[in-house]
């Protein structure tokens, strides 16, 4: 919930903002769908990772791309149960 109140503190007064589990899961989903198309390729995975990684390890270091690629991969073989190359909502709410 911190993350997604991060990301909408600009748009939107998110002071005292409560979401159900399946409000933030998807507020969180569309977040991260960049291009707004209603699926997650590659490209907003890593995007997203990277992301994240600058956040929680400011000071460590980088993420290899070797290891960013086998995370991407990794993702989308778990994820991406139509082999389409993309994560849509419905398939990120069956793991989450």
């Amino acid at each position: 919930m911190k993350h997604i109140k991060q990301h909408l503190k600009r748009k939107v007064n998110v002071g005292k903002m409560s979401l159900n589990k399946d409000l933030e899961t998807f507020h969180y989903f569309r977040m991260h769908d960049l291009n707004k198309d209603g699926k997650i390729d590659g490209i907003e995975l890593i995007k997203g990772l990277t992301h994240l990684h600058d956040k929680m390890n400011e000071n460590t270091g980088t993420i290899s791309e070797t290891d960013l690629e086998d995370i991407v991969s990794e993702t989308l073989k778990k994820l991406d149960t139509d082999d389409d190359g993309y994560i849509t909502y419905a398939e990120y709410r069956q793991i989450v």
